[in-house]
């Protein structure tokens, strides 16, 4: 009788070579699908990095410019921090000629409070961001994709920041791979 159940259990674990297949099928359908998100997440991980330390060093700039009453000329004068250790960060410049699309910050429409005010931010400055999105599979025509973090002047004289794509004139991050916080 035990030898009649343990041929009962070996006939039950063993698969056909047709029930392979379609399992061998349905885990590369199922990869396949998945690469594209990884990729996705490995590049929005490194620009979450990048713009979680940028926001910190944006404390040191407001400090600066509090008590210079201006922004620096480039990363060095503010004493920034070194970028070095986030993986995929190229280079960071500070630029003080940010390109006319984000000079003045426009008031929202779909906003009704923000669209009967006039716009009352200027942006002033910004921290540029070079990531390298080679071998990550993500398609730009360079090996680099930029993000500004944008330096805006309140009425109160007052310094924000916010997180915006480059876009044109340099090649910009798709808002898809930005954090949450800079679409809002």
């Amino acid at each position: 009788m035990g030898s009649t159940a343990n041929t009962i259990t070996n006939n039950r674990l063993r698969f056909k070579p047709i029930e392979l297949l379609i399992i061998g099928v349905i885990l590369g359908i199922l990869t396949f699908g998945a690469i594209p998100s990884i990729r996705t997440y490995l590049l929005s991980a490194v620009v979450e990095d990048a713009v979680r330390f940028g926001e910190d060093e944006a404390v040191k700039l407001n400090d600066f410019y509090r008590s210079q009453s201006r922004l620096p000329k480039d990363i060095s004068e503010a004493n920034l921090a070194n970028f070095d250790h986030i993986d995929r960060l190229l280079r960071v410049l500070w630029l003080e000629d940010v390109p006319a699309r984000f000079s003045n910050i426009e008031a929202d429409s779909e906003n009704t409070e923000q669209a009967v005010n006039p716009a009352t931010k200027k942006t002033i400055g910004a921290l540029s961001f070079e990531i390298d999105v080679t071998n990550l599979g993500v398609e730009f025509e360079s090996n680099s994709a930029w993000f500004l973090l944008l330096a805006q002047q309140e009425k109160d004289g007052m310094l924000t920041w916010k997180c915006v794509s480059a876009k044109e004139p340099i090649q910009g991050l798709e808002n898809k791979y930005l954090p949450r916080r800079c679409l809002e």
